[in-house]
């Protein structure tokens, strides 16, 4: 099983968590006996992709309508190479690709796509409390999710779970006067978050073409 792992990273404050979010990912499939390739920093460009298929990809980075936006600022995946998805199931900590990419990624027969059709908060932490380390636990449920054999749906419900629990223990706890902004910043990922393709997807699973982010 192999599984690629891609964290453009350009010196940004939110980039820098979604590379963190991105090594604990990977580490997540080596521990699972995944042959792991990871593309990170500089290095995450179209040009630098490798040509083997992968089992599982996973992006965390910036991402548009159609498109998961390299370290260049370039198209690293859009219409044009979404095939490169083919066989896979693709899990994107992204803004927007949801919304269409998801589309067109199992439509070239990506056995699935997770990723958000809006926004994809990733905030800051205080003095009172680690909210960063709080949403970088709810984005790791879906390729954890995935990882223990469950189903596509299954790993998208865990991660509405968890945001609802965090966002209740946000509002009864209190932390400090941001707590109702995290709260419904939480509300906002669980809402977010969509996939495509055939819901009952597992990873290891035979590969299936399934025509349809």
């Amino acid at each position: 099983m192999k599984a690629l792992v891609l964290a453009p990273y350009t010196g940004e404050l939110v980039l820098e968590s979604s590379n963190t979010l991105a090594k604990v990912i990977a580490e997540a499939f080596v521990r699972e006996g995944y042959q792991v390739h990871i593309l990170d920093g500089k290095n995450a460009v179209r040009k630098n992709l490798p040509v083997e298929k992968y089992d599982a990809i996973a992006f965390c980075g910036h991402g548009e309508d159609n498109a998961l936006l390299g370290s260049d600022g370039r198209r690293l995946f859009d219409d044009e190479n979404a095939s490169y998805f083919s066989g896979s199931v693709v899990v994107a900590i992204a803004c927007l690709s949801g919304k269409w990419l998801a589309l067109t990624a199992v439509s070239k027969t990506a056995r699935a796509y997770v990723g958000f059709n809006d926004l994809a908060v990733l905030p800051f932490s205080t003095d009172a409390h680690n909210y960063l380390g709080d949403f970088i636990r709810t984005f790791m449920v879906i390729p954890l999710a995935l990882l223990d054999g469950y189903t596509v749906n299954q790993a998208v419900s865990e991660f509405k779970s968890l945001c609802y629990e965090y966002r209740e223990a946000y509002d009864s706890n209190k932390y400090d006067e941001f707590a109702g902004t995290m709260s419904n910043w939480m509300d906002w990922n669980a809402g977010a978050v969509k996939y495509e393709g055939a819901p009952f997807t597992r990873l290891g699973d035979e590969s299936l073409v399934v025509v349809s982010v």
